[in-house]
């Protein structure tokens, strides 16, 4: 295992970053950067390149994570004991891979709060979106799809005054079916991006607006099954699993070429829970998911936080159909007699 030259293209990269960076060949420090030193404790004039590894991390700790990152089973910023200066430990966050030119272990280390910091800002910026997206669906519909409406009324009174011989009849004819065809678009995107609106039933509503959708636009063979009583879903929690819903389909037609897609609400028997499952016949976790698409990707992460801010958790494995299911639960509103 050869170490990584100091001006190798990772070290100076390493020096960029806010996180810490440790490269080890598994039995001495080869580089930290200045972040790394400053979160065990050391200033980087007191220099840990060519110390121990035991100097900077517990042993036990390094293993288990060196056995699931060998066997593709790790998942990112997992806890882990490092020793700090001061002779106790410190809990940090770390995400391991293995360069493979060189061999070396590349650690990227975060303080243990850095992800509930994440974690808030990625709820903040969904709520900023959706806001953003309620606004342009309004623009949508009431400004737009008012002038389309305007267009294809000036249009028939000229038609009207046309003789049906005369060439520009057929033309006008295929300007106002062009400009009905817009404005049923314009409502479909205006309907996504304000999808659950504040009214008894509006979550079931939206799914089934979004199978028709994809069964009319995309070709996709897609069914909504219901069990249970949604009417008391609040907007803001039935746009969330909406949401859900669309990246869900997304990722099953993308990543695991799905042709049907089957979404179910239903009660979890004998507990407060309300359960959204969304699968597919796709090629499932295995062929279509990849440590970028599943564990860190926008879309993924942006589920994640979706699920949190209803207080409820999301899951993915395989499911019955052969392809990945989605599954979402979260709590029913106090007083819900359902499932009682």
């Amino acid at each position: 295992m050869q170490p990584l030259p100091e001006d190798s293209p990772l070290h100076l990269a390493a020096d960029l970053v806010e996180d810490g960076i440790l490269i080890t060949d598994g039995l001495r420090v080869t580089y930290a950067n200045a972040a790394l030193h400053r979160m065990l404790g050391y200033s980087p004039v007191a220099s840990l390149h060519g110390a121990p590894l035991q100097r900077v991390v517990q042993d036990a700790s390094w293993q288990v994570a060196v056995t699931r990152a060998s066997a593709a089973r790790a998942k990112p910023w997992q806890p882990i004991r490092m020793l700090h200066k001061s002779a106790g430990t410190t809990l940090l966050r770390m995400h391991l891979v293995r360069h493979a030119a060189s061999g070396c272990w590349v650690a990227m280390l975060r303080t243990a709060d850095a992800g509930r910091h994440q974690q808030g800002s990625d709820e903040r910026l969904l709520a900023d979106l959706e806001a953003q997206q309620k606004a342009i669906a309004n623009d949508l519909h009431d400004a737009l799809g008012s002038d389309l409406a305007a267009i294809a009324l000036m249009l028939v009174q000229i038609q009207d005054q046309i003789a049906p011989a005369h060439p520009l009849h057929s033309r006008i004819v295929q300007v106002r079916e062009r400009i009905h065809t817009t404005a049923q678009n314009t409502r479909r995107v205006s309907r996504g991006m304000q999808a659950v609106r504040d009214a008894p039933g509006a979550l079931v509503h939206a799914l089934e607006q979004l199978v028709v959708d994809w069964q009319e636009f995309r070709g996709l063979h897609c069914e909504l099954q219901v069990e249970g009583d949604f009417d008391g879903v609040p907007a803001a929690v039935g746009t969330h699993l909406y949401r859900i819903t669309q990246e869900a389909i997304n990722n099953a037609l993308q990543h695991g070429g799905a042709t049907a897609v089957l979404i179910r609400l239903s009660e979890v028997p004998g507990q407060q829970l309300h359960e959204l499952t969304i699968e597919d016949n796709g090629r499932g976790l295995q062929a279509a998911a990849s440590a970028d698409n599943l564990e860190g990707g926008s879309g993924i992460r942006s589920a994640r936080a979706r699920a949190r801010l209803i207080h409820g958790t999301i899951g993915y494995d395989n499911g019955p159909l052969g392809g990945c299911r989605v599954t979402v639960r979260w709590p029913r509103p106090p007083g819900d007699p359902a499932g009682a």
